[in-house]
């Protein structure tokens, strides 16, 4: 993933959160809330991508590091485990990003439709 791709989720994010009104008044205070557990939501979603990007990172770091170790079975076998596992969390930080700008959306249609 790019780092220009990472900023630009970064920044929809804070103009998600820090555009308009920071305060809603409405009075239905249960759809107010309802919002607010969706923008919890998508924040979840995001810190939960963050997480498996890092994992991610360090699954590369071992990887490369048993790359240089004398070729045998054992080191084959982790160094494929290893890369299943990046795999997953790669996957899995994919997943969490675009739950994360589908509940954004959403979060953003919810607080539209109080003002």
């Amino acid at each position: 993933m790019s780092l220009r791709f990472i900023a630009l989720l970064i920044m929809t994010f804070l103009a998600i959160t820090f555009s308009g009104n920071h305060c809603v008044y409405s009075d239905n205070t249960m759809a107010m809330n309802s919002c607010q557990e969706i923008l919890n939501n998508a924040r979840s979603y995001e810190s939960r991508a963050t997480w498996h990007n890092q994992v991610a990172k360090g699954l590369m770091q071992q990887i490369q590091n048993l790359s240089s170790m004398p070729k045998n079975p054992g080191t084959m076998q982790a160094i494929e485990n290893l890369f299943q596992q990046y795999d997953q969390n790669r996957q899995m930080e994919t997943q969490m990003r675009q739950l994360f700008r589908q509940y954004s959306e959403q979060a953003q249609q919810c607080m539209k439709s109080l003002n």
